[in-house]
């Protein structure tokens, strides 16, 4: 409607511009305001600032990606830098927390075992395999409460024939577990790791492990050599795999040990050559976007239509159930570190404020409840205890907590049911996520 965007840019390097300007027609502030509860005159303030930036980065937190709409949410943010031709170049471009991952794997293990053959697994059919007692040996490298429902789950492992369980900690895999394979912890092995903005770096051993355990990439060749022993690849260290997948996967050719190792911040992926100097902050070459034609490609047939549409369960939906009116969020917080750590290492888990539930001011006098207050968090699928925590750092109408906690961590404090023993399976296919679904706070007791 201003104009404030890079009209000649657009024009040369910006495919699908007209199915933003479309959407954009009936996403006006107020109805944006009625979705989001931002004021539409702070919405004009960050669209004028962006348009008129001759610079402008934008940093994405890791939390739009973990909102069943986040991917349209990140989309249009990418949009919005593109049309402004705010992507590429000095002072310019996305800082993204997630999907930093680089890429080659595919290619890897097409080079030793070819194309994928047939309907691949994923954790919906195993669990229903497991339910129906069709699963003989389930092997956990991960932990079950990462997923939805997952009492569901819990209890479908137990109709398993034999479960292996991976890990550091007595965790409660652990103790469902028929045999435990330890690892080793990130400081008592070395081998690639890789950053947010698809940097490689190599990390090397800092401690030997104090009891037997086993290195990732020994274990997973010892199993390979059992299951395939004609075809499994030979190797005998981190660096010999290492090697070989660089030398296999031509966008990693460029990445040698020998470069790796002299670099403190990693090299950026791709890097097709050994001449190819060290980029850094960009993964675009030459100021090209890497894709097909070179564009920005603001159409997606995954993702279809600019669209905001209620996550399934939402309280805000048509089929939206009464008892249940707020808002459900979960994520991270800098007090709590991934599954393992702050539940059963001591020394960071007492820097852990526990379970509790944040709720905006309004909300909480609603519903009779004070900063404090010990409260029942429920949703169709189940409850958590927790602790009220009042404060305008979450909007009226939803309720955040944080995850990751386990009923077993080492402290106290930081015991509590999984997060997602309240989450319903409610699969978001473009996301997978499922935040956003109804629930309600009641004081405990």
């Amino acid at each position: 409607e201003k104009g404030l965007y890079d009209q000649e840019y657009v024009a040369e390097s910006v495919s699908g511009f007209d199915l933003l300007a479309k959407a954009c027609k009936s996403y006006t502030p107020k109805k944006v305001e009625k979705i989001t509860g931002i004021k539409p005159e702070e919405m004009i303030r960050l669209a004028e600032t962006v348009g008129r930036s001759k610079r402008c980065i934008v940093w994405m937190g890791g939390c739009l990606s973990r909102y069943s709409n986040g991917m349209q949410t990140i989309r249009t943010i990418a949009s919005m830098q593109g049309i402004t031709n705010h992507v590429v170049g000095p002072g310019n471009g996305l800082i993204n927390m997630q999907g930093g991952k680089p890429g080659g794997d595919e290619e890897f293990l097409e080079l030793f075992h070819g194309p994928k053959q047939g309907r691949a697994l994923n954790t919906r059919r195993v669990v229903k395999l497991m339910e129906k007692g069709q699963m003989d040996v389930v092997f956990l490298n991960s932990t079950y409460r990462r997923y939805p429902d997952c009492n569901t789950i819990r209890e479908a492992l137990k109709k398993c024939g034999f479960v292996v369980y991976r890990g550091l900690f007595m965790c409660e895999e652990a103790k469902i577990a028929d045999l435990i394979m330890p690892g080793t912890s990130l400081f008592e092995s070395e081998g690639s790791m890789y950053g947010a903005q698809r940097q490689v770096v190599w990390r090397n051993k800092a401690v030997e492990p104090t009891t037997e355990v086993s290195e990732d990439w020994r274990f997973y060749r010892d199993l390979g050599y059992k299951l395939l022993p004609d075809s499994y690849p030979k190797f005998g260290s981190a660096r010999e795999l290492y090697e070989m997948a660089r030398k296999g996967v031509h966008s990693w050719h460029g990445i040698t040990l020998e470069r790796l190792e002299a670099s403190p911040s990693g090299f950026t992926w791709p890097c097709y050559s050994e001449d190819e100097p060290e980029t850094r902050g960009s993964i675009f070459k030459d100021g090209k976007l890497l894709t097909s034609d070179g564009k920005l490609q603001i159409g997606s047939k995954l993702l279809g239509r600019f669209v905001w549409k209620e996550p399934k369960g939402s309280p805000k939906g048509k089929k939206a159930d009464k008892k249940y009116p707020l808002i459900f969020t979960q994520g991270k917080v800098v007090q709590h570190w991934q599954h393992t750590f702050t539940n059963f290492s001591r020394a960071a888990g007492q820097f852990s404020d526990g379970r509790y539930v944040l709720v905006n001011p309004d909300t909480a006098r609603d519903n009779g409840i004070a900063d404090g207050d010990a409260v029942l968090l429920q949703s169709p699928a189940g409850e958590l205890s927790a602790v009220a925590r009042v404060h305008e750092q979450v909007l009226p109408g939803m309720v955040f907590t944080p995850s990751h906690f386990c009923p077993n961590a080492t402290v106290q404090g930081n015991r509590s049911q999984p997060v997602n023993s309240m989450v319903p399976n409610h699969w978001d296919r473009v996301s997978a996520q499922f935040n956003g679904f109804g629930c309600r706070l009641v004081k405990a007791g």
